[in-house]
């Protein structure tokens, strides 16, 4: 590509006349030509000391709009000819070192057109200074809690079925319901959740150049982006509505007051597959010790989890289960929970209802998973259908008369 190019210059410099502006022409594009020769000589050799006597080390992958000085541009190439163009480099599965090209149907063409109309709205507003800082943190955390021993109570929830994540989380930790490669299909052909997020707040986007795929003790959090639009509907019937000034206030570092995690769920073809306690336990730690533990930080100062039907949807998860297993990991990060139920008011009121039940009753984490344990083994561990016959929550409920029952008959002991 680059030694076509450099042919046309080559060509078109050989028929420049010799007036001054020209001769001033001509000498810049042989410059032109003598330092592209030089870079694709060093970029096959693999050298980088030789790429950084040639480059502005002041220069940077990523131009202009709020996002120029994320990345030194001089460690930026490092990295690319560490991991890119080194033969002993082990593979690392970050887009920018893998890329490819799709070729996609008339349906996908259309969501194509819907991104880019959406991300170059931003093209009509008035020019601005890039101002601001947008930070990418990758959190990994080796120790896990021992969940049937936590004795920490739940924290307080606020469940509702109107609002956004984006829209009315303002303030609080926003949970990305991630694809375990970050951004999952905002390139190509998603538009749910993650896809609409990195949408609306495109200076996401960036990470899917740099952040490799998750792993199971891994989250992304991203602070400070900024949102440019709004819009209206969801997968097939998403479309843009709007431009959007974002009015969140700035912190010390200049971000805006934006402080997202990216968390991937496990993705379950059978249903029942999801209650299997090593299921259980690793969304437990992705939510509670990837995504909405700080170590260091005390709980007072730690905002409230903003969240939804994580892991549900495409993903194949029980949104009852998602939303208990997102309740206990804010507990043990000692973090309150708003969650959204994005217009379904029926499973509005059967959280709440359960989260009622439990804090009433003064269930620790511990008992809580207890009773997940409990309900594989007794409900799902044999079951021969798709699904069990019993739900997980009339199965909660059911367990706790049960026990009323037989710690009130004659003879029966309560307490310890």
């Amino acid at each position: 590509m680059v030694g076509n190019i450099t042919d046309v210059i080559k060509d078109s410099t050989e028929n420049c006349n010799t007036t001054t502006e020209d001769k001033d022409l001509n000498m810049g594009k042989q410059e032109i030509i003598q330092i592209t020769e030089q870079l694709i000589e060093v970029i096959n050799n693999g050298d980088f000391e030789a790429c950084r006597k040639i480059c502005n080390p002041g220069l940077t992958s990523f131009e202009p709009e709020g996002l120029g000085n994320l990345v030194e541009g001089m460690n930026f190439r490092k990295f690319c000819f560490e991991n890119l163009l080194s033969k002993n480099s082990k593979c690392i599965h970050a887009i920018i070192l893998n890329p490819h090209v799709h070729v996609i149907r008339e349906d996908t063409a259309r969501i194509a057109y819907i991104h880019l109309n959406t991300l170059m709205d931003r093209v009509h507003l008035p020019p601005a200074k890039p101002t601001g800082l947008v930070t990418f943190t990758r959190q990994s955390l080796e120790d896990f809690p021992e969940w049937e021993r936590c004795e920490k109570p739940l924290t307080r929830l606020h469940v509702t079925y109107e609002g956004t994540i984006e829209g009315n989380g303002q303030g609080m930790l926003q949970v990305d319901f991630a694809n375990r490669f970050v951004g999952g299909g905002v390139t190509s052909a998603g538009l749910v959740q993650e896809e609409i997020r990195f949408l609306i707040n495109p200076e996401l986007i960036v990470s899917r150049l740099f952040t490799e795929v998750l792993d199971h003790n891994e989250c992304l959090i991203i602070t400070g982006t900024e949102q440019y639009s709004e819009y209206t509907g969801y997968a097939e019937t998403y479309r843009w509505a709007r431009s959007h000034e974002d009015g969140n206030e700035r912190d010390d570092w200049q971000r805006r007051s934006t402080e997202i995690v990216a968390i991937d769920a496990l993705h379950f073809r059978r249903y029942l597959d999801q209650f299997v306690p090593e299921k259980i336990r690793r969304e437990l730690n992705k939510a509670a010790y990837c995504g909405f533990l700080r170590p260091g930080i005390s709980s007072e100062n730690l905002s409230a989890v903003a969240t939804g039907n994580w892991g549900c949807g495409a993903f194949g998860g029980d949104a009852r289960l998602k939303a208990l297993i997102q309740i206990l990991a804010a507990a043990v990060a000692e973090r309150d929970v708003v969650y959204f139920t994005f217009g379904d008011s029926e499973l509005m009121r059967d959280i709440y209802s359960m989260h009622t039940f439990l804090t009433e009753r003064k269930l620790t984490v511990g008992e809580v998973y207890k009773l997940l344990l409990r309900y594989y083994n007794e409900e799902c561990r044999n079951c021969s259908t798709p699904g069990p016959d019993m739900k997980l929550y009339p199965f909660i409920y059911q367990a706790f008369e049960s026990c009323a029952e037989t710690t009130n008959q004659p003879g029966q002991r309560t307490g310890a």
